[in-house]
């Protein structure tokens, strides 16, 4: 899908863009597709019997691990990421996680978990297709400040979301035990 949006847009705004598949496929093979089938493997055949205690233990190291990671490209990023800013480029970034939310959650069935799903999915783009893509057309340097951006602002929008569904889940959780 994100190849023929791209051609599309392309051609909406009259420039040179290529979106090829292979660039997609690869990313979402080696960043969602691999990993799933290890966790699925090591879940479900390796150690079967594992206290569910274990995969929230992994999730902590690994989420600490990548804002570790996050940090000195972040720190690499600043100036032009500041350049970014001030210019309305924020509000329009905040703009379109919001849409993304209220598309997800609206369109996302009856169950709060597979609305609060969908619209985390439709708020946060994958940052490693848009910088592929990116390399894929020789885009600038401010390419990749823009994602980094996109990825703070995000993640600042998402806050009140997840502590909404926190109350929510919450509430949801107390009404059933009684």
């Amino acid at each position: 899908m994100v190849p023929l949006l791209g051609l599309v847009g392309a051609s909406i705004y009259g420039v040179d863009a290529h979106f090829p598949v292979s660039v997609v496929a690869r990313n979402i093979f080696i960043g969602l597709v691999v990993p799933l089938a290890i966790g699925l493997i090591v879940g479900r055949w390796v150690f079967p019997g594992v206290s569910p205690s274990v995969p929230r233990t992994i999730t902590l190291i690994a989420n600490v691990l990548l804002v570790l990671a996050f940090i000195p490209l972040l720190v690499a990023e600043t100036p032009a990421i500041m350049a970014l800013i001030g210019n309305g480029t924020v509000v329009a970034m905040a703009a379109v996680v919001v849409a993304g939310l209220l598309g997800g959650h609206i369109l996302g069935g009856p169950e709060l978990r597979d609305r609060s799903t969908l619209a985390f999915t439709a708020a946060i783009r994958h940052p490693g297709i848009a910088l592929a893509l990116a390399g894929a057309n020789h885009a600038a340097k401010p390419v990749t400040a823009a994602v980094l951006l996109f990825l703070l602002v995000g993640l600042l929008v998402l806050v009140p979301y997840q502590m909404f569904l926190n109350r929510r889940l919450k509430r949801l959780s107390v009404g059933t035990q009684g």
